[in-house]
C-alpha cells in the first residue's frame, strides 16, 4: 500500500513539473513576442521604413527565428522550473533593456 502511495506521489510531482514546464514555455513565447514587438517597432520602421508588427506577428517571428538559430542546450537535470523561469525572464529583460537604450539614440 505504501508503495502505491509513493508511485502516485511521484506521478503527481512529475505531472506538476510538466504543467510548470508548459507554463514557463507559454510565458517564454508570450513575453518573447512582446520583446520582439517592442524592439522591432522601436527600431525597424524608423530605420528601414518597414511596417509595425502586431504582438501575434512578433510572436510568430520570435518562434521562427528561435527555431532557426536554436542551439542544443546541455542537459541540466538539476534545473528547476523556477530557475528556468528566472533564466527566461532575465534574458528577455536584458534584451528589452539593451533595445530601450539603443532606441534612445535613434
Amino acid at each position: 500500500m505504501n508503495e502505491e502511495k509513493d508511485v502516485l506521489g511521484e506521478a503527481a510531482v512529475a505531472f506538476l513539473k510538466m504543467i510548470g514546464a508548459f507554463l514557463v514555455l507559454g510565458f517564454s513565447i508570450a513575453f518573447g513576442g512582446y520583446v520582439v514587438m517592442f524592439l522591432w517597432n522601436g527600431v525597424i520602421p524608423q530605420t528601414f521604413g518597414l511596417p509595425l508588427l502586431t504582438w501575434g506577428q512578433a510572436t510568430g517571428l520570435d518562434v521562427v527565428v528561435s527555431f532557426i538559430v536554436m542551439q542544443k542546450q546541455p542537459n541540466n537535470d538539476n534545473e528547476t522550473i523556477l530557475s528556468s523561469f528566472i533564466r527566461v525572464l532575465s534574458i528577455n529583460l536584458m534584451f528589452i533593456l539593451i533595445g530601450w537604450i539603443v532606441m534612445m539614440f535613434i
